[in-house]
């Protein structure tokens, strides 16, 4: 058995797209890293790839907005660099809502050579049946 990670398109505009992920455990491992999307392109949600088809390589992606609701874990969300960087973390047992518009939303600061991608990583997911539903709008 495997960990249930279903993403969804719900909005995709010129230069923002909405996406919902649906994760619930399997009891087996924590997600470390897990890549939940990348700017470049993803073979799984092609929905969600090339944010704009006029977009500068050199655009990053930023969170802007964050609903949530999850049980027995935390989720960690990451922007790939060689250190990844962490710019929030969910907290278990709750629903959350976060709006970062007010400053222009979370910026991910990785190098020219690896920015793009969103990564998510747990503390807590080992249980069986934990489980969350997250709604993220980005912008790049």
């Amino acid at each position: 058995m495997s960990h249930t990670i279903v993403k969804t398109a719900l909005k995709k505009g010129s230069r923002s797209t909405i996406m919902h992920v649906y994760l619930e455990s399997d009891g087996s491992e924590e997600l470390d890293n897990y890549e939940l999307i990348d700017q470049a392109g993803d073979p799984d949600f092609p929905e969600l790839n090339d944010f704009d088809p006029v977009m500068s390589p050199k655009e990053k992606m930023k969170i802007l907005r964050v609903w949530y609701a999850s049980s027995w874990f935390d989720v960690e969300l990451k922007f790939d660099a060689l250190e990844k960087t962490t710019p929030w973390i969910l907290n278990r047992d709750g629903p959350g809502y976060y709006d970062f518009t007010y400053f222009g939303g979370l910026h991910d600061f990785s190098s020219p050579e690896r920015f793009g991608k969103l990564l998510i990583s747990t503390a807590g997911f080992t249980e069986p049946g934990a489980r969350a539903t997250l709604v993220l709008e980005l912008k790049t």
